[in-house]
């Protein structure tokens, strides 16, 4: 299972950034689409208000079965879960592919087809997101 999340911008900032916003602040934006990606192909997501550790895995133990491999970056609220055999990719370090071959390159792959989707089809991405989770 490869873990992910796609952050909800509030309103389009094209090029600027948010000042006092670093990695996965949550300034200027609205929530965020926790998703997971089976290796077989399934995605699963859902809408998630942070990406606190506390509200991020029940989700996790509610989708992915004990004793599976989990595949993600180093965002914190995917450690300490004993149940999982966990290997991730260090993003702060410029890191995209481990050494054990762990990557998070497909289930980002499909937030960028998700999201491109909904910038041509949609005004609202929020609202989109929220009737296809």
């Amino acid at each position: 299972m490869k873990l992910s999340y796609m952050a909800l911008n509030k309103w389009k900032k094209y090029g600027k950034k948010i000042k006092g916003a670093h990695g996965r602040s949550t300034k200027g934006k609205t929530g965020a689409v926790l998703g997971m990606l089976q290796l077989d192909g399934e995605m699963r997501a859902m809408v998630v208000n942070n990406t606190s550790s506390d509200l991020i895995r029940p989700h996790l133990r509610n989708h992915i079965a004990a004793d599976s491999k989990i595949l993600s970056d180093d965002w914190y609220a995917y450690f300490n879960m004993p149940e999982y055999q966990h290997e991730f990719v260090d993003h702060s370090k410029g890191q995209y592919v481990a050494e054990s071959g762990a990557t998070t390159n497909a289930v980002e792959s499909s937030w960028a087809c998700l999201k491109g989707s909904l910038r041509i089809n949609h005004n609202n991405v929020q609202e989109s997101i929220c009737k296809i989770c």
